[in-house]
């Protein structure tokens, strides 16, 4: 009976145990700086949605201690905002509104948006999506370049299946409109001669006659 008894108290109390953690209110987030308990109560940090921003700064020890390091953290909750800081150095990727450190060198750094920023459970804490710099897009040149290009494939490898295998030819032939390719490097060095003078032959000259 000892033992059941025992064994029923630690049930008992494994329960309770798992209820309380289970049935822990959870802030669910409702947009960049608000969240709600299902109680209905919250964490509202839009009266601090000013121009104003967040700062916090570390020392770290570099170098086995001989060296100290300095970065400041700028937060801004809600919206991004452009942080006051200067692009001062080439390594600045600091050109976005951003969560954003800037160490003892100058340099400012991308850590990540404030819509995808989190804080921690016990609140004491920001956690954020650790990823690259966002790089430019690609030019319209660019893209106008990579669609020709693959309309040539494209039609080069249509052409021949056509041609190989509806029309039967071999060889060289199987490409499609092989004059035109052959012409074309002559096509393309005619512009190459350039201006000059048109001569006409003499019509009472010896090769006239």
């Amino acid at each position: 009976m000892d033992f059941l008894s025992k064994l029923g108290t630690i049930l008992i109390v494994f329960t309770y145990i798992t209820l309380n953690i289970n049935g822990e209110d959870v802030c669910v987030k409702k947009g960049p700086c608000l969240c709600v308990f299902p109680n209905g109560t919250g964490i509202d940090l839009r009266p601090t949605n000013k121009s104003t921003f967040f700062t916090t700064t570390n020392f770290d020890m570099k170098k086995g201690g001989q060296q100290i390091e300095l970065s400041t953290y700028y937060y801004h909750p809600c919206s991004d905002m452009v942080p006051p800081v200067k692009k001062n150095t080439a390594n600045d990727t600091c050109d976005t509104p951003l969560v954003y450190e800037k160490d003892g060198l100058g340099i400012s750094s991308y850590l990540g948006k404030t819509n995808e920023s989190i804080f921690s459970n016990n609140g004491n804490a920001i956690t954020y999506m650790n990823v690259p710099s966002p790089e430019e897009g690609r030019s319209f040149g660019s893209t106008l370049l990579i669609i020709f290009f693959s309309l040539v494939i494209f039609y080069l490898v249509l052409g021949i299946c056509t041609k190989k295998f509806l029309m039967g030819a071999t060889g060289v032939e199987v490409i499609p409109n092989l004059g035109f390719w052959t012409d074309l490097p002559n096509l393309v060095k005619l512009p190459a001669r350039g201006p000059g003078p048109v001569t006409s032959p003499d019509p009472n000259s010896y090769d006239s006659i």
